[in-house]
């Protein structure tokens, strides 16, 4: 496959990549998850029970809490191309191994920390953490095999966007 066909099939390759490879699929994967983490959500959940307590007790528990650090607000071309690697996902025909991926995907911004772990996922899916990373796996090398053909877009359900 020539560089310029993966160019417009919508692939953003690095300059010198030819094709898409696994680790190039999980690194976009998990740059997405990312960029989904840092998106801010306002005004879709109930607001939290307010208390009146002293202003230094509140800036005590402010402090010992790292849930409030700020995260990064993600640009406009980071949230394009989180569109791009999610739509990906759509690729993967097995609902089961799609959830997993989906799952898998969610990385924390700052800490870089995997927010569902294998073992988490163990207890959530009911399958042995080795079974869910092989089947991970599988699920990234398929995608990485559907993105290198030319026809990827061609999905029985209808296209991508």
């Amino acid at each position: 496959m020539s560089i310029a066909m993966t160019r417009t099939a919508a692939i953003r390759l690095p300059v010198g990549m030819e094709y898409v490879d696994a680790p190039y699929v999980t690194r976009r994967l998990e740059e997405a998850g990312k960029v989904l983490m840092c998106l801010r959500v306002s005004g879709c959940r109930p607001a939290d029970y307010k208390v009146a307590w002293p202003a230094i007790v509140q800036e005590v528990f402010t402090a010992m809490d790292m849930e409030d650090v700020p995260l990064p607000e993600p640009h406009s071309a980071q949230v394009t191309a989180m569109d791009e690697a999610f739509a990906w996902i759509a690729l993967v025909g097995d609902i089961k191994m799609r959830r997993l991926i989906w799952l898998r995907l969610l990385v924390h911004p700052i800490s870089d920390r995997y927010k569902w772990t294998w073992r988490a996922l163990e207890k959530i899916l009911g399958l042995d953490h080795q079974t869910l990373k092989a089947r991970h796996g599988r699920g990234i090398a398929l995608i990485a095999t559907k993105l290198n053909q030319p026809d990827f877009r061609e999905l029985p359900g209808g296209s991508l966007p």
